[in-house]
C-alpha cells in the first residue's frame, strides 16, 4: 500500500508540474481530490497537512494559478513519493 500511495504522490507531481501548461485539468482534480482525501485519512501527521495543502495548490494550478508553492508542492510530492516507495 505504501509504495501505490508513492506512485500517486509521484503521479500528482508530475501532474501539478504539467498543470503549468494548463492542459491537465480533469486529472489535476483527481490528484487533487486524492491528496485531500489521504491528508484527511491521515489527519493528525505533519506529513498529511502538508499533503492536503498541495492538494489545494493542485487546485490553483488546474485553474491557471501556478507560482513559487507550486514548485514547493512539487519538490513536497516527489521526496515523499521517493520515500515511499525506498523508504
Amino acid at each position: 500500500m505504501k509504495k501505490l500511495l508513492g506512485i500517486l504522490d509521484l503521479g500528482a507531481a508530475i501532474v501539478l508540474f504539467l498543470a503549468k501548461s494548463g492542459s491537465v485539468t480533469r486529472i489535476g482534480w483527481a490528484f487533487a481530490i486524492y491528496l485531500i482525501l489521504k491528508s484527511i485519512f491521515f489527519f493528525p501527521d505533519v506529513g498529511s497537512i502538508i499533503d492536503g495543502l498541495a492538494g489545494l495548490v493542485l487546485i490553483f494550478a488546474a485553474f491557471g494559478m501556478f507560482g513559487f508553492l507550486s514548485y514547493v508542492a512539487i519538490v513536497w510530492l516527489i521526496l515523499k513519493g521517493i520515500w515511499s516507495l525506498f523508504g
